[in-house]
């Protein structure tokens, strides 16, 4: 999610997307399964709710925030998993009341120009790798966010001007300097590349794709370019 004004899709880009028969996201965003797939997924279970990790005291601070900054009920959040909290409170970052969705817009693009759709993993590679985030980090992020959200707000756009920049050693080094403890992030970022790289070999094989992933997958040694 990003706020319209910061929107990134210069020239080259569209020429590109434009050059290319099929578009790669991550997952296949236009299949219906795929959606309904990741919805049920994130939603709780028979796991343990929110509110019964948080001690009182923390319940009530996390409460607050919640209703005052993204206009949520913890009643809502006791729906989902406790992991994916965190993702929802990106919108609070984001500085502005109508974030659009990068997803969103290439799939628009896509479907006008009748492109193929396809993603580099299943929902349950997404899923699985949330669920192995230990619920005390969650709590930990959750709990540093809320008191510190004037410089989490600073940190994102500094994230934000190196991605508008289009720099990739800034925004890995500031990706690093606001790692979580207890939060491995080589399985979010190195072990996913690493899968993914059979794929995209194979499928830029046969036409040529536009590959659509998070910044974060681009830069280093480790890293999808590479």
């Amino acid at each position: 999610l990003i706020c319209p004004e910061d929107f990134v899709w210069t020239e080259r880009m569209k020429q590109s997307f434009s050059n290319s028969e099929k578009i790669c996201f991550e997952l296949d965003l236009d299949d219906a399964g795929v959606m309904t797939e990741i919805t049920l997924g994130l939603m709780a279970n028979s796991e343990k709710k929110l509110s019964e990790y948080l001690t009182p005291e923390q319940y009530k601070i996390i409460e607050k925030f919640l209703q005052d900054s993204l206009g949520l009920q913890m009643s809502f959040l006791d729906q989902v998993k406790p992991a994916a909290i965190p993702g929802m409170m990106i919108t609070s970052a984001s500085g502005c009341d109508n974030p659009v969705s990068y997803e969103d817009s290439l799939i628009h693009i896509a479907k006008k120009d009748n492109k193929e759709i396809m993603g580099l993993e299943t929902p349950k590679d997404q899923l699985d790798l949330l669920d192995k985030i230990p619920k005390d980090s969650i709590i930990s992020q959750l709990m540093y966010a809320v008191q510190n959200n004037a410089e989490d707000t600073g940190d994102f756009r500094e994230m934000m001007a190196a991605y508008k920049d289009q720099d990739l050693p800034k925004l890995s080094k500031l990706m690093s300097s606001v790692e979580e403890p207890g939060i491995d992030m080589n399985a979010f970022l190195v072990n996913r590349n690493k899968k993914w790289i059979a794929q995209i070999i194979s499928k830029m094989k046969t036409c040529s794709v536009f590959f659509a992933v998070g910044a974060g997958h681009l830069y280093g040694k480790d890293g999808v370019i590479t």
